[in-house]
């Protein structure tokens, strides 16, 4: 009957027939030609079915067979969209526009297309047009398509308005509160997130899914305890759920509950053995708690996974440095630094290894080079503070810290140490301007220096901002 050659579900068998019929013949030398209502069946088979190449294909045999066919045409403007071809998408609609302007489909389909163009602006005008002005139930369903067109196309403060209309048509279905708080967190906004994820685990408290997107959002503002109950949560629901034992393992090691981490990383392990980052992070646990033969075997693991990446080797470097065993410390650093020659940690466990095996001044140098290239890591400057103290030569070398003063800025470390070189050198204002620039940038640093500052140098006004502190 004719009214079969209609029936377009993917699972249909007028479709399976024609997209079986079509399929063959395509393949075959010979000619072959379909009706229109045949290539509408067939390319939204191929649409349905995510198989957006076939359905581009089957589109362009379709227009030459029939040129001037709308709905063929029609068809080809979502083709276009689903290969992300927006540019094509909008020629074609403005061919067919003037034929029927009031098409509701081709304007949402004109919306997505400008929206994909990144024309947010006028994608909403059409959007709009196609929402009546007393929201009602039977604007769900466009209000749903709108919103996924955004967040496919991560425009999530646009969905958040159009998520809102659709709160304000049905404030009792908890389902969408989901895409609210997903979108919230998307645009930096982790408290309304927080809130409406909660809102959405009132309606369906067994959704792993919101457990774990609240356990991130929580471990990313430092929120580490409540991120540990809501993986735990997600994995109560869900026991599979990887992602979330994987963050649980983060969690624990935040929050220095090292032995647990460890279990924690084991079981993920059970499951992705290959992991790197999880070895490492074992090892991590173990080599905190002091057991750098455990510590040692994953560090190791983890450089025989990929010895191509610096984590590992750094890792040896430290269970080796514990162990007071420098030199082999320094040859696993020699490998972390050739791979990853920025890292400051690298470079400062470096330097402690010459300073511990007595190479005074390679250390010094190694000091300088780091907070040449990170002037911000403050361990090093505490390291050179240490090293000038104990040799004495504080109010000697400010002559050279001002030259260095006027290079580098205000660096918190620095401005400590060159304070007490001024100090130690007689120059007390020069000396209070480097202590308040100091304090102002890093007050809970002072403490690392204070070992620098002679307190029978200090004058009132120094005083006054260290007990401020």
């Amino acid at each position: 009957m004719e009214s079969e050659r209609y029936w377009y579900s993917a699972g249909g068998d007028y479709t399976f027939s024609v997209v079986g019929r079509f399929e063959k013949l395509k393949n075959n030398e010979g000619g072959f030609f379909f009706d229109v209502s045949d290539y509408e069946a067939i390319i939204e088979f191929y649409l349905d079915n995510n198989e957006v190449l076939q359905a581009s294909e089957a589109a362009d045999i379709a227009l030459s067979q029939h040129p001037g066919s709308i709905p063929i045409r029609s068809k080809m403007v979502r083709v276009c969209i689903d290969r992300g071809m927006a540019p094509e998408a909008l020629a074609i609609i403005r061919s067919l526009e003037s034929l029927d302007p009031g098409d509701p489909e081709m304007t949402f389909m004109k919306g997505t297309a400008l929206c994909m163009a990144g024309d947010t602006k006028r994608a909403m005008l059409l959007f709009n047009s196609l929402i009546s002005d007393d929201m009602s139930e039977e604007d769900e369903d466009i209000l749903l398509r709108v919103v996924s067109v955004f967040q496919d196309l991560n425009f999530y403060k646009e969905a958040i308005i159009y998520i809102r209309m659709l709160i304000d048509i049905d404030p009792n279905d908890y389902y969408i509160y989901h895409d609210y708080a997903f979108a919230h967190d998307k645009i930096g906004e982790s408290e309304r997130a927080i809130h409406y994820y909660n809102r959405f685990l009132e309606g369906d408290p067994f959704s792993d899914s919101a457990w774990y997107n609240l356990g991130v959002i929580y471990a990313r503002k430092g929120y580490y305890s409540k991120a540990l109950e809501a993986y735990e949560f997600a994995l109560a629901v869900n026991p599979d759920n990887i992602f979330a034992l994987y963050n649980k393992g983060n969690v624990l090691s935040n929050l220095e509950l090292y032995e647990r981490a460890a279990a924690v990383y084991m079981e993920y392990l059970e499951s992705d053995p290959d992991n790197y980052e999880a070895t490492i992070y074992l090892g991590e646990c173990f080599e905190k708690r002091g057991l750098l033969d455990r510590a040692e075997q994953f560090f190791s693991e983890a450089v025989d996974l990929d010895p191509d990446l610096a984590d590992g080797w750094f890792g040896l470097a430290l269970v080796s440095y514990r162990r007071e065993n420098y030199g082999r410390a320094m040859a696993s650093l020699g490998r972390a630094i050739s791979i990853d020659s920025h890292n400051s940690e690298y470079r400062h466990l470096l330097a402690k290894s010459y300073f511990a095996i007595g190479m005074v001044k390679e250390g010094v140098r190694s000091l300088i080079r780091l907070v040449d290239s990170d002037p911000f890591f403050d361990e090093a400057w505490v390291d050179l503070s240490l090293v000038i103290d104990e040799a004495g030569v504080a109010g000697r070398i400010s002559t050279i810290l001002r030259g260095v003063a006027n290079i580098i800025g205000d660096v918190p470390g620095f401005n400590y140490i060159y304070s007490a070189c001024l100090l130690a050198g007689g120059e007390r204002p020069g000396a209070l301007s480097a202590l308040g620039r100091a304090i102002d940038s890093d007050p809970s640093l002072f403490y690392r220096f204070s070992h620098m500052f002679n307190e029978e140098m200090l004058d009132e006004n120094m005083r006054d901002l260290i007990n401020g502190l």
